[in-house]
């Protein structure tokens, strides 16, 4: 190989490595996020799947700082092949009690390109007992990854199940949707405090609105809360903002309410708390105009003569 060759092949390689370089992730420890497990697998690895992805899982565990302590193998149509694994950072017996508890914890599924050979994850499974162990991470590190997804088990202080608004990526009018419109009946003819206690698994009430004043019998019939501080609520108003309407049981007294919100200028503070917290919602639903609800399909129309059997 001549020298000019030889020199555009070392261009050529540090170019690639380079670029490799500048592609992988920085990977933040796990003190960076408070000792929360979920905030680092989800930043580290599940926003930056993209890197980890069509690579051997060696690349990934890796880059991971905590161990893994479980595991299995997921089963799909074929019977030769194991369509991907799930991994716990937890001992099996710990991952049972923290769910039978209703204690917050998460799976990973790595779903395979090409997927495990089954006779080997069944033997390998059954050496070990879903233990992870020096011999399962080789076999698992050369397989490629096609897709990375999370499982969660997030519990409210009333025990339901509730999925964190980082499970939404954020988006705060499918957090309240999937976890409390869609399902009301669990906090209808219950205190607006269970219901906000909740909530605050990932959302704390900023401004809010006094709903349905009526000066003629001095009532008020509830409170739109919203997740804005006052004045990003204000500036708000103009574009439709994500409201939460809440309608409570007994009539408030207007005079006192109005007296409270001019006092805190609309802000939901521990006062607002104690004053509405132990009255009953009656119904409440979510007000984003941005984003309206998408209508439920109806159900089909059978012809004369026929019923649905169950």
């Amino acid at each position: 190989m001549g020298y000019p060759r030889l020199l555009y092949c070392c261009w050529l390689s540090l170019m690639v490595l380079g670029a490799l370089c500048q592609d992988k992730p920085l990977v933040k420890p796990l003190a960076a996020f408070r000792g929360d497990t979920i905030a680092y697998i989800e930043n580290n690895f599940v926003d930056h799947k993209e890197y980890y992805v069509h690579k051997p899982l060696g690349v990934l565990l890796g880059d991971m700082t905590i161990p893994v302590g479980s595991y299995l193998f997921g089963v799909g149509r074929s019977v030769k092949y194991s369509p991907y694994l799930t991994i716990c950072f937890y001992s099996r017996q710990e991952l049972d009690r923290r769910i039978a508890g209703k204690k917050q914890a998460f799976l990973i599924h790595i779903h395979w390109e090409e997927g495990a050979l089954m006779d080997t994850v069944v033997a390998l499974q059954r050496k070990y007992n879903q233990r992870w162990t020096p011999e399962l991470e080789r076999y698992y590190s050369g397989l490629t990854v096609k897709d990375i997804s999370v499982s969660y088990f997030t519990y409210g202080p009333s025990g339901f199940d509730i999925k964190p608004l980082r499970f939404y990526r954020g988006d705060t009018t499918a957090y309240l949707r999937a976890n409390f419109e869609d399902i009301k009946g669990r906090y209808v003819k219950k205190t607006l405090e269970f219901l906000l206690k909740d909530i605050g698994v990932s959302l704390v009430p900023g401004g809010y609105i006094l709903a349905g004043a009526r000066a003629d019998s001095n009532c008020l019939e509830g409170v739109d809360l919203s997740f804005y501080s006052r004045e990003a609520l204000d500036r708000r108003m103009g574009k439709g903002p994500l409201l939460l309407q809440i309608k409570l049981g007994a009539k408030l007294a207007l005079d006192s309410a109005a007296a409270l919100f001019k006092k805190n200028n609309g802000m939901w503070t521990s006062e607002e708390e104690a004053f509405y917290g132990q009255r009953r919602v009656v119904d409440y639903s979510v007000l984003d105009p941005a984003h309206p609800p998408k209508p439920r399909p109806e159900p089909a129309k059978l012809p004369p003569g026929v019923i649905m059997m169950y």
